[in-house]
């Protein structure tokens, strides 16, 4: 519980920092926040790392571009067999809402050449 909440203050932290201040952060702060969603158990925890992992997107936008193909394999197993979701809870739908959100943000920071496209 305390990660979580933590989590949720990083998040917080770090949605408002500038691109200069994020980018020296950034490599150990990803590998961690990849560490911390490869060992949560709990759907609420992996969805405040996940927003945590948008705003760093967010703050530091082409930055970000990295990590992008990374954080996309990361998060692609939260959304995957989108049309099952029998015996999911109400923590694991918002996982994957975040999810798409985040994933969604960070395609925002890369922009298009990212995916190839000019």
């Amino acid at each position: 519980m305390v990660y979580k909440y933590a989590t949720y203050a990083l998040d917080t932290l770090i949605e408002y920092m500038s691109n200069e201040s994020i980018k020296q952060y950034m490599e150990p702060l990803m590998n961690k926040l990849f560490q911390m969603l490869d060992a949560a158990q709990s759907s609420s925890l992996k969805s405040a790392i996940v927003s945590a992992i948008g705003s760093v997107a967010y703050a530091a936008g082409r930055s970000f571009t990295p990590f992008f193909e990374n954080s996309i394999k990361f998060l692609e197993r939260f959304i995957a067999n989108m049309d099952n979701i029998e015996g999911m809870t109400e923590d694991d739908i918002e996982l994957r809402a975040q999810t798409f959100e985040n994933i969604s943000s960070m395609a925002r920071a890369v922009g298009s050449e990212a995916f190839g496209l000019r």
